[in-house]
């Protein structure tokens, strides 16, 4: 029996795209780490390792994935009772303080999923004259029940990148790294509450030249990262269609782009898994 693929959430630089290709460049590991998991796109919809660590620095999404792990069942009860809403958003966007991790959590799942492509507090409402986004929320909402099953045994970190890689660097470990992407490569620039600067991406670069794991960063076409190559990193090119919903497009609410990702790796690339 085929399932469909994992959502915990919409989330902007997600990479739900980018699946296949990345679900055949897994190489042997023990110790499975998604450094920046945003969404947690890859950690859903892989094999379970023996260890999985999902990290991220932005304490809103990984108290949302620990209330999943932890306090599901309660989470997802309230939010089949919570409407679609213009209104629910607007009063949702200014609000700071909650009455606990729960409710901080159902905040932030309606601010990344009725928002135009997940912007949370910046992001507009998402509407369309022909998409039906009230359902789309029900959908992912019915959805839960499964990815509160996948996050069982799951650890979670709040770490600064440098700060996880530190602590789970070993031979048998193998990294996901999806950085905000170089703001000079992207059109929205100032959409994470934690942006990466090009000082940032180069420390980056420079530190996992020499990290004893494996590696697999994910980014776009960067002079930045070219480096790598010289460092006998493998390099892999993927055009991939992408889906934005926006306000009005094809009067679908939808926009498609051709976009260039590449994928940055120090193992062997196992070529052939690489059709797609």
């Amino acid at each position: 029996m085929v399932h469909k693929r994992l959502i915990a959430t919409h989330y902007y630089g997600g990479k739900f795209y980018l699946l296949p290709y990345l679900l055949k460049v897994i190489p042997k590991h023990i110790c499975y780490v998604e450094v920046f998991g945003g969404g947690g796109y890859l950690l859903l919809n892989k094999k379970r390792s023996r260890v999985e660590v999902y990290n991220d620095i932005n304490g809103d999404v990984v108290n949302l994935f620990r209330v999943l792990r932890d306090n599901g069942d309660e989470l997802i009860r309230r939010l089949k009772y919570t409407p679609y809403s213009r209104e629910l958003v607007e009063e949702i966007r200014t609000k700071t303080e909650f009455s606990d991790d729960i409710e901080r959590a159902w905040a932030y799942f309606i601010l990344l999923n009725q928002t135009f492509n997940a912007k949370g507090r910046i992001g507009g409402f998402a509407y369309a004259r022909v998409k039906n986004h009230a359902s789309a929320f029900k959908n992912i909402v019915d959805n839960l029940y499964r990815v509160v099953e996948r996050l069982r045994g799951v650890v979670i970190e709040c770490l600064d990148w440098k700060e996880c890689m530190e602590r789970y660097e070993s031979e048998d470990v193998w990294a996901f790294l999806d950085p905000p992407y170089p703001q000079d490569t992207r059109k929205d620039k100032n959409v994470y509450e934690y942006e990466f600067t090009i000082e940032d991406h180069i420390k980056l670069r420079d530190y996992i030249k020499n990290w004893s794991g494996k590696i697999c960063l994910s980014t776009y076409p960067s002079e930045i990262y070219e480096e790598l190559a010289n460092e006998g990193w493998h390099k892999l090119e993927i055009k991939v269609s992408k889906w934005s919903r926006v306000l009005r497009a094809d009067h679908s609410g939808n926009r498609k782009s051709i976009a260039t990702e590449v994928l940055w790796m120090n193992y062997e690339l196992p070529q052939r898994k690489l059709g797609v």
